[in-house]
């Protein structure tokens, strides 16, 4: 199987979206967690010495999301870190990210989107297919795909905004029509949308060949969504799961469409595997392995995971993240989570 085709894929989450009513707030992060923006104690020298592991008031990862080569977490207090980047294969600036105060993080291959506190679209890394060519729509969320990235409108309800798509051959991934959604994912080379209304997938970019029938959603009322590179899956309203595509696909990848059985509370996709936590807070991981070990997820509880190519990222109540995979030749760094105070001292 060509790089390509796992270089790039997605994996979506509704906490994401930063609601307009929790405009009061700091910012609103993932699992919803305020933070005072006039209380200094996070980060002081006292609080470096005297912080433990179970201080609230501690700047402590909020969400995680994964590329190729790397690992991107965003804290309580909107700051972003990144780690990886050590090896020949990713480009350094994906690992730099600006400075500023954010809501909402996606990573994919060498690039890593980001939301502003007025949703305004900040990107870094290789400029794949204009992907740091930001619109100037302020986004309610954000995904980013192999090739393309797109979002949700905070001034126009439920309207996608898509870009990037610098090769025509994929072009399509970026029309989807105008909604409006509740939820939106960018994949390798396709995107796919949940109706706001009756929670029905819309997908776009299936108009070429070789597209393994991922927008080929099946009609039911789903709640969340992870695009991959030959796979779509989605979150029923009774919370089991349904895949679709790996149409043509080699049957030793087959696996990437298998269903999982159980329910589930939250999924993510890249390339050629799936992650989701179900809902008494275990993950689960299924698809082909294609770095040797990245379906070996760890046990215990969890409120999210995000996946990369040959790595995986899961965070705990706590703001604990645990990496896993990164074998074979993709171990750049990216499995290396910073610990302790390394959060207060490398924080850009």
């Amino acid at each position: 199987m060509a790089y390509w085709l796992l270089a790039g894929a997605k994996r979506c989450s509704r906490y994401l979206v930063v609601a307009c009513f929790y405009s009061l707030f700091y910012f609103v992060a993932f699992v919803g967690c305020q933070v005072d923006p006039d209380d200094d104690s996070a980060g002081s020298d006292d609080d470096a010495e005297d912080d433990d592991a179970g201080d609230d008031d501690a700047d402590v990862p909020r969400s995680v999301a994964c590329g190729d080569y790397h690992t991107c977490a965003l804290t309580s207090e909107g700051k972003i870190r990144c780690w990886g980047c050590e090896g020949p294969n990713e480009d350094p600036s994906v690992c730099s990210p600006p400075e500023g105060t954010y809501t909402a993080i996606s990573s994919t291959y060498e690039i890593t989107c980001a939301l502003s506190i007025d949703g305004a679209v900040v990107c870094w890394g290789n400029d794949y297919f204009g992907l740091l060519d930001v619109p100037d729509d302020h986004l309610a969320s954000i995904s980013v795909g192999g090739r393309h990235a797109c979002g949700i409108s905070s001034s126009r309800f439920g309207t996608p905004v898509c870009w990037g798509c610098g090769n025509p051959t994929y072009a399509g991934a970026c029309e989807l029509p105008q909604g409006p959604y509740s939820e939106i994912c960018a994949g390798s080379n396709h995107t796919c949308a949940i109706d706001d209304d009756s929670g029905q997938i819309t997908c776009s970019g299936c108009e070429e060949d070789e597209v393994y029938g991922v927008c080929d959603a099946p009609v039911a009322s789903f709640t969340t969504l992870a695009a991959g590179d030959a796979h779509t899956c989605a979150i029923i309203s009774d919370h089991t799961v349904d895949c679709w595509g790996c149409e043509g696909i080699d049957e030793d990848f087959a696996a990437i469409c298998d269903d999982p059985t159980g329910t589930f509370e939250s999924l993510s996709a890249e390339g050629i595997h799936t992650c989701g936590v179900r809902t008494d807070g275990s993950l689960h991981c299924w698809g082909y392995p294609f770095g040797g070990d990245e379906l070996d997820y760890p046990m215990g509880e969890f409120i999210s995971v995000s996946a990369g190519v040959a790595h995986n990222c899961a965070m705990n109540n706590s703001g604990e993240i645990v990496c896993w995979g990164c074998g074979f030749e993709f171990d750049s760094g990216q499995c290396d989570v910073p610990e302790g105070q390394e959060w207060l001292s490398s924080l850009f």
